[in-house]
């Protein structure tokens, strides 16, 4: 397979080494610097090296933006996989179902309501129509959550 080194100058000869064999490379007529080496090498040269080698023939502009998107994709999927690998976990079901109920409510009519995954406004809603005393305005989140329940369980 001939390589094209097209960050070369046409003026330039070189000689890259290689899986232990040395390969030359020089301009061709067109001012190209290229290379002869054989199929196997030549797809190996190209994983490693990529950018600044492209099979002759092909646009270098589009071999670099190959190469370029491989590392991308490469590097993201090694991320993720490092990512899963991290916060591969067991699953505690004990503590989500004590999460859960930290934030429930029974009322007296044995329904059980849920202010978990309940915006701060929704929350306000709820203790409004539940009939409980209107939390204090700087109440947010879990702590508006469980004044809410509180109140609602003095009742």
């Amino acid at each position: 397979m001939k390589l094209h080194a097209y960050r070369r100058n046409a003026t330039e000869k070189i000689e890259v080494d290689f899986m232990g064999k040395r390969f030359k490379f020089a301009a061709n007529d067109v001012g190209q610097v290229v290379g002869e080496v054989p199929d196997e090498i030549a797809t190996e040269l190209l994983k490693v090296a990529g950018d600044g080698y492209c099979e002759l023939g092909t646009d270098p502009a589009d071999a670099a933006k190959s190469h370029a998107e491989e590392k991308i994709a490469s590097a993201a999927s090694e991320a993720a996989a490092a990512v899963v690998a991290a916060n591969m976990q067991p699953l505690d079901t004990e503590a989500l179902a004590a999460v859960a109920a930290q934030f429930s409510v029974t009322d007296p009519n044995g329904e059980v309501f849920n202010l978990g995954p309940m915006t701060d406004e929704e929350v306000r809603e709820f203790a409004e129509k539940a009939g409980a005393p209107k939390p204090h305005h700087t109440k947010k989140g879990d702590k508006l959550k469980l004044a809410v329940i509180e109140s609602l369980k003095a009742q």
